[in-house]
């Protein structure tokens, strides 16, 4: 279904916001920081399959989260911006805008060091830059076959190094695995793979 995301899905994001918000406002902690993304496309059709080229784009955002069970768990969501851009050959790329709602349970592995297992919901909005031969043309998500709405599976490295008692400096290195087809067409499929690096300042509790 390209256009509703499963019912598993919007469950799992309810739930989730249920928990982060329930609990005390005092325990979230707010970051804030740019990323990285590297981020590249699988297509396929009946009778071949091909990974576009990747290219290296900025975003960044907002991530909330609320410590759990004594600040070995964090459950994290957030409001991020990111550009995608991918390649197919030298001669025709495509570029948009999206805002993303990652959804992430972490838990810490050593001090200063967390693992996170969770799940993401993106949508394009704006123009699709297409550039096929050096000349440049801007559709709407319709007129360039890229379906707006995509989600997925996301996993995470992620690290804190503490300034004062309540601001600590974070990173974490994702990797995010699209599960929704977002080519329109018919005749063919293709699915979304990034690999995103975000640095940040981080305010309240933390792993």
């Amino acid at each position: 279904m390209k256009l509703v995301a499963p019912l598993s899905l919007l469950t799992f994001i309810g739930l989730f916001l249920v928990l982060i918000f329930s609990q005390k406002a005092s325990a979230i902690g707010v970051g804030l920081g740019g990323s990285l993304t590297a981020n590249q496309r699988i297509a396929q059709t009946t009778t071949s399959s091909f990974t576009s080229d990747s290219y290296l784009t900025y975003g960044g955002g907002l991530v909330v989260g609320q410590p759990l069970s004594k600040g070995s768990l964090l459950l994290e969501t957030g409001l991020l911006y990111s550009v995608r851009k991918v390649g197919f050959g030298v001669d025709l790329t495509q570029e948009f805008q999206a805002l993303n709602l990652p959804f992430m349970l972490k838990i810490k592995i050593i001090p200063m060091l967390s693992f996170g297992l969770g799940a993401y919901l993106s949508h394009g909005f704006g123009k699709v830059a297409t550039s096929s031969n050096k000349a440049e043309k801007k559709l709407g998500f319709e007129g360039s076959g890229i379906e707006p709405l995509d989600y997925g599976l996301q996993l995470a490295l992620g690290t804190n190094l503490t300034l004062t008692s309540s601001i600590s400096l974070f990173g974490d290195l994702r990797f995010s695995y699209g599960i929704n087809d977002i080519i329109t067409s018919t005749t063919a499929e293709g699915y979304q793979r990034a690999l995103v690096l975000m640095v940040g300042l981080r305010v309240g509790d933390r792993l």
